[in-house]
């Protein structure tokens, strides 16, 4: 399946994402990566590019709308096929810049010890013990398990409540503050009310 957007992340909602967007189009730049396909090239993003935009996609999903086993597994078999090719050093820099740092430990944590990945496939990682079971438990079993329905109003009341139950998962996700994102995706949604 493929899913087509515009951009690589949602640049309405998370400041940190107008310019994590820039980093992944000055990476999407690099054409060194293809296969050929019955005589045709058929261009790859880059090991780099692939594992930045796997976690911010990933970890957006984990503070917001819902996150499944599907994509730490997904993040999983990447490392195993084109971790030796990442640049750690670069990436820990960005995780560490935009606040993904812990959850991206967290995510190895797992991958390792609930999933059986071999460690040696990951960077070496600290993490704190319970906070990784409460992820893991929140992907197995969301804390927030209300299904959205309604009109406009009761849709509003939703996302409002589950914004507030995940607060604990945005400040594993992002380095702006949660009101910032508040403001910045009511102001997306008065601009397009239908995104509500």
């Amino acid at each position: 399946m493929v899913e087509n957007h515009y951009d690589f992340l949602n640049v309405h909602h998370h400041k940190s994402n107008v310019e994590l967007e820039t980093i992944l189009k000055e990476l999407g730049q690099d054409d060194s990566h293809y296969v050929e396909l019955l005589g045709e090239k058929v261009y790859l993003p880059s090991p780099n590019l692939h594992a930045l935009f796997l976690l911010r996609h990933s970890m957006s999903n984990f503070a917001s709308s819902g996150f499944e086993l599907r994509q730490l597994l997904d993040w999983g078999f990447f490392v195993e096929k084109q971790g030796k090719d990442v640049d750690w050093t670069w990436l820990d820099g960005i995780l560490d810049k935009y606040g993904m740092k812990q959850l991206f430990q967290i995510y190895n944590a797992i991958c390792v010890e609930d999933l059986g990945f071999d460690v040696r496939l990951f960077p070496a990682v600290q993490f704190d013990p319970s906070l990784k079971d409460r992820v893991l438990n929140d992907i197995l079993s969301p804390e927030f398990s209300e299904k959205e329905k309604g009109g406009f109003v009761r849709r509003a009341i939703f996302k409002y409540r589950r914004w507030r139950a995940n607060a604990w998962k945005h400040e594993l996700c992002f380095s702006e503050s949660m009101w910032s994102a508040f403001w910045s995706g009511t102001k997306s949604h008065l601009l397009k009310p239908s995104s509500i």
